[in-house]
C-alpha cells in the first residue's frame, strides 16, 4: 500500500517507512532471510541521523588493477606440447598470444622475435612458423598494452638435423 503525503518532507517518509518494516519483522509477519535456511544477508539501513559527510570511502572494486601493473602474455602453439617435442624440418608451427591479457586495459600490440634474432619482426596475435633446419629457436613475444605497458615471454622450439 502506498500513501502520498505532499506535505511531509522525504526524510520523515522514510523514517515512518522504516518503523513500520521494523515492526512487521519483529511480528513475524514479515519472513527475514534466514528463516529460509539461507545465509544471512542483513541489509543495512543508513540511520537519518548521520551526517553524509561521515560516510566511508567506497572500497574499491575487487578486480581493480595495481597502477602500473604490466600486461600478461602467454604464448600457446599447435601442436599443444611444441616446447617438449622435436620437430622436422619444414614441420609448421602456429604461435597463439591471445589468451594474454592487460589487467589495467587492452592489449594493443602482438610483437614476435623468430628464432632468436633480435628484432621483432612479426606481428599478430596469432602467427604460423615452419622449422627451417635443425637446432633451438627461441621465439619471444612481446605484447604492449593501451597504458605503455610491456611484458615478454619466451619458449624455445627444437629441431632435429637432417
Amino acid at each position: 500500500m502506498e500513501t502520498l503525503w505532499v506535505d511531509v518532507d522525504l526524510e520523515t517518509r522514510v523514517q515512518w517507512h522504516l518503523a513500520i518494516v521494523e515492526s512487521l519483522v519483529g511480528d513475524g509477519l514479515f519472513a527475514a532471510d534466514d528463516d529460509e535456511g539461507g545465509e544471512d544477508d542483513e541489509t543495512d539501513v543508513e540511520d537519518p541521523d548521520v551526517d553524509e559527510a561521515e560516510e566511508p570511502e567506497p572500497e574499491p572494486e575487487p578486480d581493480a588493477g595495481e597502477p602500473g601493473r604490466d600486461p600478461i602474455d602467454e604464448i600457446r602453439t599447435t601442436p599443444e606440447d611444441a616446447t617438449e617435442r622435436t620437430f622436422s624440418v619444414d614441420d609448421p608451427v602456429t604461435l597463439d598470444a591471445s589468451c594474454s591479457r592487460a589487467p589495467e586495459g587492452e592489449i594493443v600490440r602482438y610483437e614476435w622475435s623468430i628464432y632468436g634474432e633480435g628484432s621483432f619482426d612479426k606481428t599478430g596475435r596469432t602467427i604460423d612458423v615452419t622449422i627451417s633446419g635443425g637446432g633451438d629457436y627461441p621465439i619471444v613475444l612481446r605484447v604492449d598494452d593501451d597504458g605503455g605497458r610491456t611484458d615478454t615471454a619466451e619458449i624455445t622450439l627444437s629441431a632435429e638435423s637432417s
